[in-house]
């Protein structure tokens, strides 16, 4: 399970790619026929400026979701814009339905996820933050893409707790007992 748990990064980033490209490929004709789109809103009953945000959305919000740039804000519009698509456009068709509310839906529970387990390190919010260096961030991708099951050897994950010092012996069963000596602090990365 621990194999898995280290794929965790690649799963996060599998998620807003596809999340972005179904989202960018739904508002890329939506910008360029805004007025189109003014009216459609109006036409559910909602005021037509709402359109502008729907779009901004689903364009700019996949954009973002790809980058891995303001994720969680970026998902929380597209959960947002797909909740008001299920209600007014796809819940008189039901679930399963033509033009039903499945794939909105399951658009819903991708995003609302990404809310709060946010980008992951392979992402743009993971180096804005600053909270891990450019050296370590590439170490970590190169790990995870090309040897998955040495991930953790590889970039110092997971990160060994500050109250372990790098002078104790690891015992074996420890998640860090593997990590090469000259990599035994993560610390020693991010300098």
């Amino acid at each position: 399970m621990r194999y898995l748990e280290r794929l965790q990064p690649l799963a996060l980033l599998a998620l807003r790619v596809v999340l972005g490209v179904i989202m960018i490929g739904h508002g890329y004709p939506r910008l360029f026929a805004l007025s189109h789109q003014v009216q459609g809103i109006r036409g559910l009953g909602l005021p037509g400026w709402l359109a502008y945000f729907s779009v901004a959305a689903e364009f700019l919000g996949g954009i973002a979701l790809i980058l891995g740039l303001f994720t969680r804000i970026a998902a929380l519009g597209i959960v947002i814009d797909m909740a008001v698509a299920i209600e007014k456009v796809h819940w008189k068709n039901g679930l399963l339905g033509k033009g039903g509310y499945e794939f909105p839906l399951s658009l819903v529970a991708i995003a609302f996820a990404l809310i709060f387990l946010g980008a992951g390190p392979i992402a743009l919010d993971s180096v804005r933050r600053g909270g891990v260096s450019k050296k370590a961030q590439v170490l970590r991708i190169r790990s995870v893409l090309c040897y998955p099951a040495h991930a953790e050897k590889r970039a110092g994950w997971p990160r060994r707790p500050e109250s372990q010092s790098s002078f104790i012996p690891d015992t074996g069963d420890q998640p860090w007992a593997s990590v090469n000596a000259p990599l035994r602090n993560f610390s020693e990365l991010s300098g």
